[in-house]
Protein backbone atom coordinates (compact mmCIF):
# COMPACT_ATOMS: atom_id res chain seq x y z
CA UNK A 1 0.00 0.00 0.00
CA UNK A 2 1.10 3.50 -0.43
CA UNK A 3 0.31 5.38 2.30
CA UNK A 4 -1.44 8.70 1.94
CA UNK A 5 0.48 10.24 5.26
CA UNK A 6 4.10 9.67 5.01
CA UNK A 7 4.24 9.13 1.35
CA UNK A 8 5.97 6.23 1.31
CA UNK A 9 5.01 1.98 -0.01
CA UNK A 10 4.21 0.08 3.19
CA UNK A 11 3.27 -3.47 3.30
CA UNK A 12 -0.30 -4.13 3.48
CA UNK A 13 -0.56 -5.37 6.56
CA UNK A 14 0.14 -2.16 7.89
CA UNK A 15 -2.84 -0.83 6.90
CA UNK A 16 -5.13 1.00 9.13
CA UNK A 17 -8.20 2.66 9.01
CA UNK A 18 -7.88 6.61 10.48
CA UNK A 19 -10.24 8.67 11.46
CA UNK A 20 -10.01 11.99 9.87
CA UNK A 21 -12.52 13.75 11.31
CA UNK A 22 -11.35 12.44 14.84
CA UNK A 23 -13.64 10.19 17.11
CA UNK A 24 -13.49 12.66 19.93
CA UNK A 25 -14.66 15.47 18.28
CA UNK A 26 -17.42 12.95 17.05
CA UNK A 27 -15.85 11.48 13.78
CA UNK A 28 -17.15 8.11 14.54
CA UNK A 29 -19.77 8.58 12.59
CA UNK A 30 -22.78 5.39 11.94
CA UNK A 31 -23.33 3.34 9.65
CA UNK A 32 -21.25 4.08 6.90
CA UNK A 33 -17.76 6.98 7.80
CA UNK A 34 -17.22 8.09 4.48
CA UNK A 35 -14.11 10.16 5.92
CA UNK A 36 -11.91 6.29 7.34
CA UNK A 37 -8.43 6.36 5.71
CA UNK A 38 -6.13 3.46 4.91
CA UNK A 39 -2.83 4.72 6.49
CA UNK A 40 -0.22 3.10 7.91
CA UNK A 41 0.28 1.67 11.52
CA UNK A 42 3.06 4.38 12.68
CA UNK A 43 1.28 7.19 11.07
CA UNK A 44 -1.88 6.36 12.12
CA UNK A 45 -0.55 6.31 15.92
CA UNK A 46 1.67 9.28 15.38
CA UNK A 47 -1.33 10.98 14.15
CA UNK A 48 -3.36 10.51 17.49
CA UNK A 49 -0.22 11.81 19.60
CA UNK A 50 1.28 14.64 17.55
CA UNK A 51 -1.42 15.80 15.41
CA UNK A 52 -5.18 15.35 16.38
CA UNK A 53 -4.22 15.27 19.97
CA UNK A 54 -3.18 18.75 20.36
CA UNK A 55 -6.14 19.95 18.26
CA UNK A 56 -8.39 17.45 20.18
CA UNK A 57 -6.75 18.43 23.46
CA UNK A 58 -7.05 22.33 22.94
CA UNK A 59 -8.98 24.33 25.63
CA UNK A 60 -11.05 25.54 23.35
CA UNK A 61 -12.40 22.47 21.68
CA UNK A 62 -12.48 20.75 24.96
CA UNK A 63 -15.14 23.45 26.18
CA UNK A 64 -16.65 23.39 22.94
CA UNK A 65 -17.20 19.70 22.85
CA UNK A 66 -19.05 19.48 26.43
CA UNK A 67 -21.36 22.49 25.73
CA UNK A 68 -22.25 20.74 22.51
CA UNK A 69 -22.82 17.49 24.47
CA UNK A 70 -25.41 19.43 26.74
CA UNK A 71 -27.49 20.28 24.33
CA UNK A 72 -27.38 17.45 21.84
CA UNK A 73 -27.32 14.31 24.43
CA UNK A 74 -30.47 12.47 25.42
CA UNK A 75 -29.96 11.74 29.26
CA UNK A 76 -30.17 8.21 30.28
CA UNK A 77 -27.93 6.36 33.85
CA UNK A 78 -25.40 4.94 30.74
CA UNK A 79 -24.39 8.98 29.49
CA UNK A 80 -20.91 10.25 29.74
CA UNK A 81 -20.91 13.77 29.35
CA UNK A 82 -16.89 15.46 28.01
CA UNK A 83 -15.49 17.65 31.03
CA UNK A 84 -15.15 21.74 30.71
CA UNK A 85 -11.64 22.92 31.62
CA UNK A 86 -10.97 26.32 33.43
CA UNK A 87 -7.11 25.48 33.79
CA UNK A 88 -4.36 24.84 36.19
CA UNK A 89 -4.47 26.06 39.57
CA UNK A 90 -1.43 29.08 39.82
CA UNK A 91 -1.17 28.44 43.32
CA UNK A 92 0.09 25.00 44.65
CA UNK A 93 -2.01 23.65 47.55
CA UNK A 94 -0.79 20.26 47.76
CA UNK A 95 3.45 20.31 47.80
CA UNK A 96 4.97 19.09 44.92
CA UNK A 97 1.71 18.43 42.79
CA UNK A 98 -0.10 20.53 40.25
CA UNK A 99 -3.62 20.65 39.98
CA UNK A 100 -6.02 20.93 37.35
CA UNK A 101 -9.23 22.33 37.49
CA UNK A 102 -11.87 20.89 35.36
CA UNK A 103 -15.82 21.86 35.08
CA UNK A 104 -18.77 18.66 35.18
CA UNK A 105 -21.63 18.60 33.21
CA UNK A 106 -23.52 20.00 36.31
CA UNK A 107 -21.27 23.17 37.23
CA UNK A 108 -19.65 20.44 39.05
CA UNK A 109 -16.07 21.62 40.56
CA UNK A 110 -13.34 18.59 39.73
CA UNK A 111 -9.89 19.09 41.14
CA UNK A 112 -7.29 16.61 39.60
CA UNK A 113 -4.17 16.47 41.79
CA UNK A 114 -0.51 14.57 40.28
CA UNK A 115 3.02 14.86 39.68
CA UNK A 116 3.73 17.29 36.72
CA UNK A 117 4.14 15.85 33.52
CA UNK A 118 7.31 15.16 32.03
CA UNK A 119 6.39 16.25 28.64
CA UNK A 120 3.99 19.12 27.08
CA UNK A 121 0.75 17.76 25.93
CA UNK A 122 1.50 19.92 22.92
CA UNK A 123 0.85 23.68 22.03
CA UNK A 124 -2.27 24.25 24.01
CA UNK A 125 -2.92 20.80 25.23
CA UNK A 126 -4.67 20.41 28.30
CA UNK A 127 -4.78 17.59 30.86
CA UNK A 128 -2.40 14.66 30.40
CA UNK A 129 -0.13 14.20 27.12
CA UNK A 130 -1.19 11.72 24.49
CA UNK A 131 2.25 10.68 23.69
CA UNK A 132 3.22 9.24 26.60
CA UNK A 133 2.84 5.39 28.03
CA UNK A 134 0.25 5.40 30.66
CA UNK A 135 2.85 3.77 33.19
CA UNK A 136 4.95 6.85 32.22
CA UNK A 137 2.20 9.33 34.08
CA UNK A 138 0.84 9.52 37.41
CA UNK A 139 -2.56 8.98 37.46
CA UNK A 140 -3.19 11.00 40.83
CA UNK A 141 -6.01 11.58 42.64
CA UNK A 142 -9.14 13.61 42.08
CA UNK A 143 -11.74 15.83 45.02
CA UNK A 144 -15.41 15.59 42.97
CA UNK A 145 -17.48 19.05 44.29
CA UNK A 146 -21.00 17.78 42.70
CA UNK A 147 -23.09 21.01 42.27
CA UNK A 148 -26.58 19.05 40.55
CA UNK A 149 -28.95 18.68 43.35
CA UNK A 150 -31.72 16.32 40.99
CA UNK A 151 -30.65 12.44 41.49
CA UNK A 152 -31.14 12.11 37.71
CA UNK A 153 -27.92 13.79 37.01
CA UNK A 154 -25.21 12.12 39.31
CA UNK A 155 -25.10 8.67 37.89
CA UNK A 156 -24.22 10.67 34.62
CA UNK A 157 -21.52 12.87 36.70
CA UNK A 158 -19.98 10.12 37.97
CA UNK A 159 -19.66 8.24 35.11
CA UNK A 160 -18.21 11.41 32.94
CA UNK A 161 -15.79 11.66 35.82
CA UNK A 162 -14.84 8.28 36.31
CA UNK A 163 -14.39 7.95 32.76
CA UNK A 164 -12.10 10.81 31.99
CA UNK A 165 -10.01 10.09 35.04
CA UNK A 166 -9.25 6.58 34.15
CA UNK A 167 -7.04 5.00 37.02
CA UNK A 168 -7.07 7.87 39.58
CA UNK A 169 -8.75 7.61 43.07
CA UNK A 170 -11.82 9.88 42.62
CA UNK A 171 -13.13 11.34 45.97
CA UNK A 172 -16.58 12.55 46.86
CA UNK A 173 -16.15 15.91 48.60
CA UNK A 174 -19.46 17.00 49.54
CA UNK A 175 -22.19 14.63 50.65
CA UNK A 176 -21.86 11.19 51.19
CA UNK A 177 -20.12 8.50 49.70
CA UNK A 178 -22.79 6.24 47.57
CA UNK A 179 -19.35 4.00 47.26
CA UNK A 180 -17.41 2.60 44.25
CA UNK A 181 -16.13 3.76 41.97
CA UNK A 182 -16.31 7.23 44.44
CA UNK A 183 -14.39 7.08 47.83
CA UNK A 184 -15.07 8.86 50.80
CA UNK A 185 -12.68 11.42 51.97
CA UNK A 186 -9.81 9.83 54.02
CA UNK A 187 -8.65 12.04 57.02
CA UNK A 188 -5.17 12.91 55.38
CA UNK A 189 -7.40 14.71 52.38
CA UNK A 190 -9.63 16.85 54.34
CA UNK A 191 -7.41 19.75 54.88
CA UNK A 192 -7.57 19.61 51.51
CA UNK A 193 -10.89 19.78 51.16
CA UNK A 194 -11.35 22.41 53.32
CA UNK A 195 -9.06 24.80 51.63
CA UNK A 196 -10.58 24.03 48.42
CA UNK A 197 -14.28 24.63 49.91
CA UNK A 198 -12.64 27.95 51.11
CA UNK A 199 -11.24 29.21 47.51
CA UNK A 200 -14.67 27.75 46.04
CA UNK A 201 -16.27 30.64 47.83
CA UNK A 202 -14.14 33.43 46.28
CA UNK A 203 -12.14 33.16 43.01
CA UNK A 204 -9.92 30.39 41.75
CA UNK A 205 -6.85 31.45 40.18
CA UNK A 206 -6.13 29.68 37.15
CA UNK A 207 -3.63 29.69 34.15
CA UNK A 208 -5.14 28.72 30.62
CA UNK A 209 -2.80 26.89 28.23
CA UNK A 210 -3.26 28.41 24.29
CA UNK A 211 -0.97 28.00 21.78
CA UNK A 212 -1.27 29.65 18.86
CA UNK A 213 -0.88 27.12 16.47
CA UNK A 214 -2.94 24.30 18.05
CA UNK A 215 -4.77 23.39 15.04
CA UNK A 216 -2.24 24.15 12.13
CA UNK A 217 -0.69 20.87 11.78
CA UNK A 218 -4.14 19.20 12.23
CA UNK A 219 -5.59 21.13 9.51
CA UNK A 220 -2.86 20.57 7.13
CA UNK A 221 -4.01 16.39 7.76
CA UNK A 222 -7.07 17.42 7.39
CA UNK A 223 -6.76 18.85 4.07
CA UNK A 224 -4.26 15.73 3.31
CA UNK A 225 -6.93 13.46 3.79
CA UNK A 226 -10.07 15.18 2.33
CA UNK A 227 -7.99 14.89 -0.90
CA UNK A 228 -6.79 11.40 -0.76
CA UNK A 229 -10.21 10.44 -0.66
CA UNK A 230 -12.15 12.45 -2.42
CA UNK A 231 -9.86 13.28 -5.41
CA UNK A 232 -8.22 11.81 -8.32
CA UNK A 233 -6.12 8.80 -7.15
CA UNK A 234 -2.68 10.76 -8.58
CA UNK A 235 -3.42 13.44 -5.81
CA UNK A 236 -1.21 11.88 -3.28
CA UNK A 237 1.75 11.69 -5.21
CA UNK A 238 1.14 15.27 -5.98
CA UNK A 239 3.54 18.44 -5.00
CA UNK A 240 0.59 19.61 -3.48
CA UNK A 241 -0.10 16.82 -1.59
CA UNK A 242 3.84 17.00 -0.34
CA UNK A 243 3.23 20.40 1.11
CA UNK A 244 0.71 19.56 3.25
CA UNK A 245 2.46 16.23 4.73
CA UNK A 246 5.59 18.72 5.08
CA UNK A 247 3.37 20.99 7.00
CA UNK A 248 1.58 17.89 9.09
CA UNK A 249 4.97 16.62 10.14
CA UNK A 250 6.87 19.56 10.73
CA UNK A 251 6.84 20.00 14.69
CA UNK A 252 8.80 22.84 14.82
CA UNK A 253 6.67 25.89 14.46
CA UNK A 254 8.88 28.15 12.92
CA UNK A 255 10.34 25.88 10.32
CA UNK A 256 6.40 25.12 9.86
CA UNK A 257 6.02 28.56 9.07
CA UNK A 258 8.82 28.76 6.31
CA UNK A 259 6.35 25.76 4.20
CA UNK A 260 4.40 28.29 1.40
CA UNK A 261 0.88 26.15 2.40
CA UNK A 262 -1.79 28.74 1.65
CA UNK A 263 -4.53 29.35 3.90
CA UNK A 264 -5.25 30.02 7.65
CA UNK A 265 -5.20 27.64 11.15
CA UNK A 266 -8.46 27.64 13.29
CA UNK A 267 -6.72 30.87 15.52
CA UNK A 268 -5.49 32.55 11.83
CA UNK A 269 -9.14 32.30 10.38
CA UNK A 270 -11.83 34.45 11.21
CA UNK A 271 -14.92 32.11 11.79
CA UNK A 272 -17.67 34.40 11.65
CA UNK A 273 -18.22 35.13 8.41
CA UNK A 274 -18.67 31.30 7.96
CA UNK A 275 -20.52 30.98 10.45
CA UNK A 276 -23.14 33.40 10.43
CA UNK A 277 -23.65 31.79 6.76
CA UNK A 278 -23.86 28.30 7.13
CA UNK A 279 -25.16 28.26 10.88
CA UNK A 280 -24.65 24.69 12.25
CA UNK A 281 -24.06 24.93 15.90
CA UNK A 282 -25.24 21.74 16.14
CA UNK A 283 -21.68 19.70 15.50
CA UNK A 284 -19.52 20.52 11.92
CA UNK A 285 -19.17 21.30 8.47
CA UNK A 286 -16.79 20.44 6.06
CA UNK A 287 -17.10 22.78 3.47
CA UNK A 288 -14.92 21.82 -0.28
CA UNK A 289 -15.10 24.78 -1.98
CA UNK A 290 -12.87 26.14 -5.21
CA UNK A 291 -11.87 29.77 -4.65
CA UNK A 292 -10.31 30.82 -7.95
CA UNK A 293 -8.06 28.74 -9.20
CA UNK A 294 -7.82 26.41 -5.73
CA UNK A 295 -9.90 23.88 -4.02
CA UNK A 296 -9.58 24.73 -0.46
CA UNK A 297 -11.39 22.86 2.60
CA UNK A 298 -13.33 25.41 4.72
CA UNK A 299 -13.77 23.13 8.66
CA UNK A 300 -16.14 24.65 10.94
CA UNK A 301 -16.11 23.04 14.43
CA UNK A 302 -19.21 24.00 16.90
CA UNK A 303 -20.15 26.79 14.48
CA UNK A 304 -17.23 28.68 15.80
CA UNK A 305 -13.57 27.43 15.25
CA UNK A 306 -12.73 27.49 11.61
CA UNK A 307 -10.13 27.04 8.76
CA UNK A 308 -9.36 28.02 5.15
CA UNK A 309 -6.57 25.36 3.50
CA UNK A 310 -5.63 24.80 0.23
CA UNK A 311 -5.74 21.15 -1.06
CA UNK A 312 -4.88 21.80 -4.64
CA UNK A 313 -4.29 24.09 -7.46
CA UNK A 314 -4.28 21.32 -9.99
CA UNK A 315 -7.98 21.24 -11.46
CA UNK A 316 -7.37 17.81 -13.00
CA UNK A 317 -7.16 16.48 -9.92
CA UNK A 318 -10.78 17.69 -8.85
CA UNK A 319 -13.41 18.43 -11.88
CA UNK A 320 -14.71 15.62 -12.21
CA UNK A 321 -15.45 14.88 -8.53
CA UNK A 322 -15.79 17.76 -6.75
CA UNK A 323 -18.91 20.29 -7.39
CA UNK A 324 -16.39 24.00 -7.59
CA UNK A 325 -19.79 25.84 -6.40
CA UNK A 326 -19.51 24.23 -2.98
CA UNK A 327 -19.79 20.36 -1.15
CA UNK A 328 -20.45 19.99 2.34
CA UNK A 329 -20.18 17.31 4.66
CA UNK A 330 -22.36 17.75 7.65
CA UNK A 331 -21.74 16.38 11.05
CA UNK A 332 -24.04 15.58 14.10
CA UNK A 333 -21.56 14.81 16.92
CA UNK A 334 -24.98 14.21 19.21
CA UNK A 335 -26.50 11.24 16.83
CA UNK A 336 -23.18 10.12 15.39
CA UNK A 337 -23.92 11.23 12.10
CA UNK A 338 -22.93 12.66 8.86
CA UNK A 339 -24.82 13.56 5.75
CA UNK A 340 -23.11 14.29 2.64
CA UNK A 341 -22.15 15.09 -0.01
CA UNK A 342 -24.97 17.93 -0.52
CA UNK A 343 -24.07 21.05 -2.16
CA UNK A 344 -23.55 24.51 -0.66
CA UNK A 345 -26.63 26.12 -2.19
CA UNK A 346 -28.97 23.01 -0.98
CA UNK A 347 -27.78 23.06 2.35
CA UNK A 348 -27.81 26.99 2.87
CA UNK A 349 -31.64 27.12 1.58
CA UNK A 350 -32.55 24.47 3.73
CA UNK A 351 -30.67 25.95 6.91
CA UNK A 352 -32.25 29.66 6.04
CA UNK A 353 -35.54 28.50 5.28
CA UNK A 354 -36.23 24.95 5.92
CA UNK A 355 -37.62 24.83 1.98
CA UNK A 356 -38.41 21.62 0.07
CA UNK A 357 -35.15 22.22 -1.74
CA UNK A 358 -33.60 20.18 1.85
CA UNK A 359 -32.53 16.74 0.75
CA UNK A 360 -34.35 14.08 2.63
CA UNK A 361 -31.49 12.94 4.43
CA UNK A 362 -30.83 16.67 5.58
CA UNK A 363 -34.69 17.05 6.46
CA UNK A 364 -34.71 14.10 8.52
CA UNK A 365 -31.12 15.27 10.33
CA UNK A 366 -32.75 18.70 11.46
CA UNK A 367 -35.78 16.56 12.58
CA UNK A 368 -34.14 14.83 14.84
CA UNK A 369 -31.58 17.20 16.52
CA UNK A 370 -34.98 19.33 16.93
CA UNK A 371 -36.19 16.49 18.76
CA UNK A 372 -33.54 15.90 21.54
CA UNK A 373 -35.55 16.60 24.37
CA UNK A 374 -34.57 19.30 26.60
CA UNK A 375 -32.32 17.94 29.85
CA UNK A 376 -33.56 17.91 33.33
CA UNK A 377 -33.23 20.82 35.16
CA UNK A 378 -29.70 20.41 37.50
CA UNK A 379 -31.55 21.27 40.60
CA UNK A 380 -34.83 20.29 42.63
CA UNK A 381 -35.78 21.97 46.21
CA UNK A 382 -37.14 25.18 46.77
CA UNK A 383 -38.11 27.41 44.00
CA UNK A 384 -36.26 30.79 45.30
CA UNK A 385 -32.80 28.78 45.65
CA UNK A 386 -33.18 27.35 42.61
CA UNK A 387 -33.34 30.68 40.92
CA UNK A 388 -30.42 32.00 42.65
CA UNK A 389 -28.19 29.06 41.52
CA UNK A 390 -29.43 29.57 37.81
CA UNK A 391 -28.35 32.87 38.02
CA UNK A 392 -25.15 32.57 39.62
CA UNK A 393 -24.66 29.69 37.01
CA UNK A 394 -25.08 32.25 34.28
CA UNK A 395 -23.10 34.71 35.86
CA UNK A 396 -20.40 31.72 36.21
CA UNK A 397 -20.94 31.49 32.50
CA UNK A 398 -20.38 34.90 31.29
CA UNK A 399 -17.46 35.20 33.47
CA UNK A 400 -16.05 32.27 31.73
CA UNK A 401 -17.09 33.74 27.94
CA UNK A 402 -15.56 37.08 29.14
CA UNK A 403 -12.08 35.04 30.29
CA UNK A 404 -12.41 32.54 26.82
CA UNK A 405 -12.44 36.47 24.87
CA UNK A 406 -9.57 38.12 27.08
CA UNK A 407 -7.57 34.94 25.99
CA UNK A 408 -7.66 34.41 22.82
CA UNK A 409 -7.05 38.33 22.16
CA UNK A 410 -4.56 38.35 24.24
CA UNK A 411 -2.76 35.13 22.44
CA UNK A 412 -3.07 37.13 19.33
CA UNK A 413 -1.94 40.21 19.93
CA UNK A 414 -2.89 43.16 17.87
CA UNK A 415 -5.31 42.44 14.99
CA UNK A 416 -3.29 44.56 12.53
CA UNK A 417 -0.17 43.11 13.53
CA UNK A 418 -1.25 39.57 13.59
CA UNK A 419 -2.58 39.75 10.14
CA UNK A 420 0.19 40.70 8.64
CA UNK A 421 2.55 38.74 10.71
CA UNK A 422 -0.15 35.22 9.55
CA UNK A 423 0.02 36.52 6.09
CA UNK A 424 3.89 36.53 5.75
CA UNK A 425 4.01 33.04 7.45
CA UNK A 426 1.59 31.42 6.22
CA UNK A 427 -0.38 33.29 2.86
CA UNK A 428 -3.88 33.59 4.48
CA UNK A 429 -6.02 34.15 2.12
CA UNK A 430 -6.96 37.78 1.37
CA UNK A 431 -7.93 40.03 -2.09
CA UNK A 432 -5.78 37.63 -3.92
CA UNK A 433 -8.80 35.06 -3.95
Amino acid sequence: MFCPYCGRERPDDESTAEHVIPQAVGGAVEPVNPFILRVCKRCNSACGHFVDGPFVRSWLIQNRRQLNALEHTVLDPSTVFPLGYNGILSETIEPGLDCDYWRGPTGDSIFHFHLPYLEAAGPGAIGRPTNIRKDQFDPGFVLLFVVGSNPVWHQPIINSVVNHFRGATVYLANGPCPGPPLSPIPENKARLRDELKKRMQGSIQVEVPLGLDFGHRFAAKLALGIGALFLEPEFIRSPDATLLRNAMWERDFDARALIPLAGGDFLRTSSQHLSDALDWPSGHLILLLQLQQHLCVCPLFYGQLAAVVRITSDSRLWNSRIDPAGTVYVFAPGLRRVVGPVSLATFVASRQFRTDRASEELSRLFEDIDAIPRLPDVHIGDLDEIEAIQRERVRQRVRELAYELWAIRGALGDPLTDWLEAKRRFGIFDESI
